[in-house]
């Protein structure tokens, strides 16, 4: 079977998909779902009518879902990816049950399966066909959470044992002396016992002054020659202005999502010190709590650009 042949038997699900989830209805989330799926296991572009929202959900999915499936093709973990979101290994078994639900209960389904793996939210369902299929489903899901702990540990056990095997050789290295070392420890620390010799005391006295006399500087205030560092402190204000697209994460830890493909141009293109003073007072801003959506909403709203 060559390459282009081979199906995927599971594929790498990342919170950037439950976002877009997340924004949709349960019945257009259901469907989105679907396409991933039918991509991912059955090589199958979507067909159909979507909409503007859709389209253009898929247009930035499409990227990201054709480069991790070729690396997976390969037998190779998108490390660029699963390092910066979190995600989970998606099975068969969930497509499986998802066909044999509509759109709108598809779309519940999905959104619960990602509640409890990327956030060990236990979902809870109104409609019981949805929850029985879930149930089914998260023996499976417990398994793959399971093994994903255990392989976290046994890399930090594997560090751990290597250091360990290290310590040892260090400390007998640094704590087997010959005879003749100990011969040679001797006459040297007895010279450094009678070191504090009455000629040496003006020296040990010197030594302590000078720190004194800095630190009685550094706490004059307020003279002429001082007067320049009120530049410094003006510069160094002028300077935090200019926010960075890691630094507004930073002060907003409650803002969720990555970005990713495309979207990644907004890192370089906006400038996020305006972001971070409109999302202050912009009330329309202020309730979008993904970072894609909240780019995309600016661009859109204020046009401005570095």
């Amino acid at each position: 079977m060559t390459e282009q042949q081979k199906q995927l038997k599971q594929f790498t699900f990342y919170e950037l998909y439950e976002d877009i989830l997340n924004c949709l209805n349960d019945t257009q989330a259901g469907k989105m779902a679907n396409r991933i799926c039918a991509y991912e296991f059955e090589d199958v572009e979507p067909t159909g009518d979507m909409t503007d929202e859709e389209k253009f959900y898929w247009e930035n999915l499409s990227e990201m879902l054709h480069e991790v499936k070729d690396l997976e093709k390969e037998d190779k973990i998108p490390k660029k990816y699963n390092y910066k979101s979190k995600h989970f290994t998606f099975l068969p078994l969930y497509y499986r049950a998802m066909k044999l639900l509509n759109a709108a209960k598809c779309g519940m389904f999905v959104k619960g399966i990602c509640r409890y793996m990327l956030h060990d939210e236990l979902p809870k369902f109104e409609d019981k066909k949805v929850e029985g299929y879930f149930n089914l489903c998260k023996r499976q899901m417990d398994m793959s959470k399971q093994k994903k702990k255990a392989g976290s540990k046994g890399g930090k056990t594997k560090s751990a044992d290597k250091k360990s095997e290290l310590k040892p050789t260090e400390d007998t290295e640094e704590m087997t002396p010959t005879p003749q070392d100990m011969l040679q420890l001797t006459p040297t620390e007895e010279p450094t016992e009678q070191t504090n010799m009455p000629e040496d005391m003006p020296q040990l006295t010197v030594v302590e002054e000078q720190p004194e006399s800095t630190q009685e500087t550094e706490k004059i205030p307020t003279t002429p020659q001082d007067m320049p560092q009120l530049t410094v402190v003006e510069e160094q204000s002028e300077s935090t202005q200019r926010l960075t697209y890691e630094q507004f994460r930073n002060t907003h830890p409650d803002i969720q999502g990555v970005l990713y493909g495309s979207s990644e141009r907004y890192i370089t293109d906006i400038d996020w010190a305006d972001v971070a003073t409109k999302f202050a007072t912009d009330e329309e801003l202020n309730k979008v709590r993904n970072i894609y959506y909240l780019a995309r909403n600016y661009e859109q709203k204020y046009g401005q650009s570095r």
